[in-house]
Order: structure tokens, then C-alpha cells, then sequence
């Protein structure tokens, strides 16, 4: 609406944007969802699976001679390779216990020598190693617990 005292111009009379604008409109929102695909893509994984910008969790290794418990440990990548060596004839007996006491993997019931195994689909949490010697104290050990 014009008034009669007013110099402004009036606004054009095609003010719709036109073919070239929309063009324009809608490759800057593709631009900007393509961004945001990317960035989700490398911070997203699929349930159950590690983030690809996950940090790579560290081998664990214990050793001693007698029993023992350790401290407690995060564990998060689900399946591990376990070598356990012992050095004497004694018995010994490795198990993974969550906080909750549960034992949830027996890593081995060893005699004298290297024994390789590998644990599959360990649920996420904390854990600690509970390792069981006879007769103690002069029963040496090694446990290494590596992230596959």
C-alpha cells in the first residue's frame, strides 16, 4: 500500500523468488546436510559396534606368584586374545569376574607352559582378575588380555 505523502518506492511487483533462488536455496541445504552426514558417519556406529574415532583400548598384563586379585579395569571391545603362562607345576586357575562378582569368563585352569585362548563378544563394563594358585606362594604367572 502506497500512501500519498510517502517517496519510497513501491516494492516490485514480482516479489516471489524465482527459479535461480530456489536453486541456490536448495544446494546450500544439501551442502550443509552432506556435512552433517559426514560428521555423523565417523562419530555413529551401529549398536554393539566400536565408533570408528573410538580410542584403541590397551592390552592389559598382570603377573605374579601366589594369588591374587586385581583392581578393577575397563574392558570395551567386546573380543580378546588371552595368553596365560605359568612357570612351575602347580595348579592354576584365571577367571574374569565383573564387579558384581559374576565370573564371566575362565581364562584357563593352566599347568606348567603358554596357553593362548580367545574371549568373544564380552560384555562392556569392569571387570577384575582373580587368579587362583596351589599350593602358593612359589607359583609365577603371566596373563596378557589384548583387544582383537
Amino acid at each position: 500500500m502506497k500512501y500519498v505523502n510517502d517517496d519510497t518506492p513501491a516494492p516490485p511487483a514480482n516479489d516471489r523468488l524465482g527459479v535461480a533462488d530456489w536453486l541456490k536455496i536448495g544446494l546450500a541445504v544439501l551442502m550443509v546436510l552432506f556435512l552433517l552426514g559426514l560428521w555423523r558417519q565417523d562419530t555413529d556406529a551401529e549398536p554393539g559396534q566400536p565408533s570408528q574415532s573410538a580410542v584403541t583400548e590397551a592390552a592389559q598384563h598382570w603377573e605374579g606368584s601366589g594369588e591374587l586379585n586385581t583392581d578393577p579395569f575397563r574392558l570395551d571391545a567386546q573380543n580378546y586374545s588371552v595368553s596365560v603362562t605359568t612357570g612351575s607345576d602347580c595348579f592354576y586357575a584365571f577367571d574374569l569376574r565383573g564387579l558384581d562378582g559374576e565370573s564371566h569368563e575362565g581364562l584357563a585352569r593352566a599347568q606348567m607352559g603358554t596357553q593362548e585362548s580367545n574371549i568373544y563378544q564380552l560384555p562392556p563394563g569392569e571387570y577384575y582378575l582373580v587368579v587362583t594358585t596351589g599350593p602358593a606362594p612359589k607359583c609365577p604367572w603371566s596373563v596378557d588380555l589384548t583387544p582383537r
